[in-house]
């Protein structure tokens, strides 16, 4: 499997117990295998565990629960380290709380894109759709939906879109057929921000 991300640039197995690290490398090897109803993230430069858990909807403490190599006291935990110390390519295995947003239901080819389905209390919503996928699992430029149902984009990085998203809606027919507007509306977080502005002019 081919992962989005840095290649692990921690220390070296002589430094560090190689067998509480799991790389990019491994993973995508199929040396190390992801726990059941996880999926593999690649950590990024800046990345904490803290902020994994809040991007996707899970807690740290379910983090450590599926990632046994960290935590929070290893002096009190031997055969651990410290989860306040992970590395960009490091492999942390992530299962969401519910069954909301997007889901990736195929390998990622090689143009970088996954089918995902969405869902919504575990329920399909919309159709599956082909997405990169971003270094966060989740898809890019797309749009996913959260955990209360609502609708929201994403950007390059999977991460919630902020500023001007513009694009078509269908409004009406035109002789029979399906007529659209151009619009733009702005986001912040993902969210709708204010009204939708419309494209002056006929519909096409």
């Amino acid at each position: 499997m081919a992962l989005n991300g840095p290649d692990y640039s921690g220390p070296s197995a002589a430094q560090l117990n190689a067998a509480l690290v799991n790389t990019k490398a491994e993973v995508e090897a199929g040396q190390v295998k992801a726990p059941d109803g996880t999926r593999p993230l690649v950590i990024e430069p800046g990345d904490n565990l803290s902020a994994i858990a809040q991007r996707n909807g899970t807690s740290v403490e379910q983090l450590l629960k599926d990632n046994p190599q960290w935590s929070l006291d290893p002096a009190g935990n031997p055969g651990t380290r410290d989860a306040s110390l992970i590395y960009p390519g490091e492999v942390v295995f992530v299962r969401p709380f519910s069954d909301n947003g997007p889901h990736q239901t195929s390998a990622v080819g090689a143009d970088g894109q996954a089918t995902f389905q969405n869902q919504r209390d575990g329920v399909p919503v919309g159709e599956p759709y082909q997405a990169q996928v971003a270094p966060n699992g989740y898809p890019a430029n797309s749009e996913i939906v959260t955990a209360d149902g609502l609708s929201i984009r994403t950007d390059a990085k999977g991460e919630p879109l902020t500023g001007p998203y513009h694009g078509t809606e269908q409004q009406g027919t035109v002789h029979g057929e399906p007529a659209y507007r151009s619009y733009s509306q702005d986001y912040v977080d993902g969210v709708p921000s204010g009204a939708k502005h419309y494209s002056p002019g006929k519909m096409f």
